[in-house]
């Protein structure tokens, strides 16, 4: 083995890991195998130096590179020890020098923790000389003293950056479990023009450092996210096995700053004031333009079975955000007003529990998002309240104009689909204030009436903002039918006041006068079960047609008692002058009756007349006094006389006696 053949490339005095070996590195740089049974290695000068020979093993490669330092590298099972500051290390073989380091003061300069002194490779003619680099042990060292890269294979001048050329851009500090040879961090490059990662240096507020270390270039392009991935020579596992390499001891997992440097001068700086948990990474807001304060946050996207991060992509972004169809964006934060408590379904028919609903309408001229938005419901007393809160990842968008329906469980079903379901939701049964909240703004605020079972209470279109609605006359029952009772969900309500619907359209009512409708016969008293079996007559004397819609048909006893029903249709109830029209109780037809209109409920006083009434609004239409029915008899009402008496003869298809739907005979 000749001098010019075998020769030191490198040495590490301190190891970043405390209990990490000390080791130096041999390199052949001669044109055959060489077998190293009969190396030997001193440490210390000539008669106190500590010898150690090198256990036979397979022969070292042409340009191969060999690590030596720990117990079984050596015949005598002894680890290498070295001198930290100062030393002179020799290899020998069979009495003849093939090479010496000396290093120390006024000699070759001494490694840093994590740092190793190594001979530079040289390239395009220039000589190697020794300098302090990032380990690289069993693999080719970088130049050292010059500028100087390899790419495509061709030596050229390195690239380095400046500052505001790389950015410190996410970092994955802690992983659950051991951190070694598992963190990594993410640069972000700006600019204008390519530069070369081969030379950076990461050094924290303890003096520790990390060198990236290559005999390569390592260029990057202005918009590329480049990772560099920690190796600290401890076991062989990474995180990002196809990362640039990071040399240099696990990175931080506390507060404290973060340092950039190429060449000695500063590209970038980061303080850390948190650190996100174990297996979430750290990232710059992608909104930061390069100007301005920065903002760091922890990341939120799936990143394999790790945790979140995102390596090598644009970061997720910080503050609020929810997940879309292209992932992570800023939530659209509605104002108030934008929002608009619109119709309240607060006591369906039957169980309530999940079968309760509500409607918002978005008055936001652009899409805003429901994520966070918060229902609180006050009872009328203002002494108890509820709450329920939107909160998921999934953005929940409302897009203007849009009548965006939030229910319980149970209100999901084939007849009613809510936009958004509302976990938990049972609101008051009582009169009550509705408020909507989102990050801590009140959006919108609605005083409610008590509700009636089965039928919504629905925000008049013609004051439907957020401040009109602040008043409980601004809402009314719906008269709409939809497959689960009374309302207008998903589209627009019913106008509140005298308006019915006359085909697609509403328009006002016309309301019959006093005298404009005349009660003119009565069936009270069916035989056997009334069972919805009642009706009473109406006759039109007037000369146009009117509207029946809000008509309460009310009886009132002597001894204070009283029942009321009213036609309350969406649609126009429209009847014209001289017909005499036939309101009834859900099983008339059982009679052979075909009323006009069916009231549900419908269900006289049999034991007694009393007063019957007919009101629209404020207007009384007519009374009556009618005498007492017999069971299976209708009352009938003499015209011109006024007089009434009980029917003596009945129609062709009437069970009983009277003339439902025709003039009355005489009393």
């Amino acid at each position: 083995m000749l001098p010019a053949e075998l020769r030191l490339s490198e040495i590490m005095l301190s190891p970043a890991q405390q209990d990490e070996a000390q080791w130096l590195e041999i390199h052949n740089t001669g044109d055959r195998s060489l077998h190293l049974g009969r190396l030997l290695v001193t440490v210390g000068d000539e008669g106190s130096e500590r010898r150690y020979i090198v256990a036979s093993r397979e022969e070292l490669p042409v340009g191969g590179y060999r690590r030596l330092g720990r117990a079984e590298d050596f015949v005598d099972r002894r680890v290498l020890r070295l001198n930290r500051q100062q030393g002179r290390v020799s290899l020998w073989c069979q009495g003849t020098v093939l090479d010496t380091l000396v290093y120390g003061p006024e000699q070759l300069p001494v490694p840093g923790p994590g740092e190793s002194l190594s001979r530079g490779k040289a390239l395009a003619g220039l000589e190697s000389a020794w300098c302090i680099t990032a380990p690289t042990p069993g693999e080719s060292n970088p130049v050292c003293g010059i500028n100087i890269c390899e790419q495509d294979g061709m030596p050229r001048a390195v690239r380095r950056p400046v500052a505001g050329e790389l950015v410190l851009n996410e970092l994955m500090l802690d992983l659950p479990g051991v951190d070694d040879n598992r963190e990594w961090l993410e640069l972000r490059v700006l600019g204008d023009r390519s530069v070369d990662l081969n030379g950076l240096q990461l050094l924290d507020d303890g003096d520790r450092r990390w060198r990236v270390s290559s005999r390569l270039c390592l260029a990057v392009m202005p918009g590329d996210y480049p990772l560099l991935a920690v190796r600290t020579g401890v076991g062989d596992d990474t995180a990002m096995p196809d990362a640039v390499p990071l040399y240099g001891p696990a990175l931080p997992n506390g507060t404290g700053e973060l340092r950039l440097q190429a060449d000695g001068q500063l590209i970038d700086r980061l303080y850390l004031t948190s650190v996100p948990q174990a297996g979430t990474s750290l990232g710059l807001d992608p909104a930061w333009d390069g100007e301005g304060e920065r903002q760091y946050c922890a990341a939120r996207s799936q990143w394999g079975e790790e945790g979140r991060a995102t390596p090598g992509e644009p970061n997720d972004i910080c503050g609020p955000a929810c997940l879309d169809a292209g992932g992570w964006r800023a939530l659209r934060r509605a104002v108030a007003g934008e929002l608009v408590l619109n119709e309240v379904m607060a006591d369906p028919e039957g169980a309530d529990a999940g079968a309760e609903w509500l409607e918002i309408f978005v008055a936001a001229v652009d899409g805003v998002d429901l994520n966070d938005l918060e229902l609180v419901a006050w009872r009328g007393d203002a002494q108890r309240q509820r709450r329920w809160l939107l909160s998921a990842q999934i953005c929940l968008p409302a897009q203007p104009g849009q009548y965006l329906l939030l229910g319980g469980v149970a209100a999901g079903t084939e007849m009613l689909a809510p936009d958004v379901q509302l976990s938990g939701l049972n609101l008051y049964n009582d009169s009550m204030t509705l408020e909507l909240w989102q990050d801590g703004r009140l959006l919108d605020r609605a005083l409610l009436p008590e509700p009636a079972s089965g039928v919504s209470q629905g925000l008049d279109p013609a004051r439907r903002d957020a401040t009109a609605n602040d008043r409980a006359d601004a809402f009314c029952a719906a008269r709409s039918r939809f497959a689960l009772g009374r309302g207008s969900p998903g589209g627009a309500n019913d106008p509140c006041g005298a308006y019915c619907r006359e085909g697609e359209h509403w328009r006002a009512w016309q309301s019959p006068g006093a005298g404009s409708l005349r009660i003119n016969e009565i069936y009270p008293n069916p035989s056997g079960a009334d069972d919805g079996r009642d009706w009473i007559e109406l006759y039109v004397d007037t000369a146009f047609a009117v509207d029946l819609n809000g008509l309460v048909i009310e009886q009132r006893l002597d001894n204070g008692r009283q029942r009321q029903w009213q036609l309350d249709d969406a649609q126009c109830l429209r009847v014209q002058p001289g017909a005499y029209v036939v309101v009834a109780g859900e099983g008339a037809e059982r009679d052979g009756v075909a009323p006009d209109h069916r009231v549900k409920g419908l269900d006289f006083y049999s034991s007694s007349a009393g007063e019957f009434l007919l009101r629209q609004g404020d207007t009384l239409v007519d009374n009556a006094q009618p005498v007492k029915a017999a069971s299976g008899v209708a009352v009938v009402r003499e015209w011109g006389s006024g007089l009434w008496c009980r029917a003596t003869a009945g129609t062709q298809d009437f069970a009983g006696l009277g003339s439902p739907g025709e003039a009355n005979p005489g009393c």
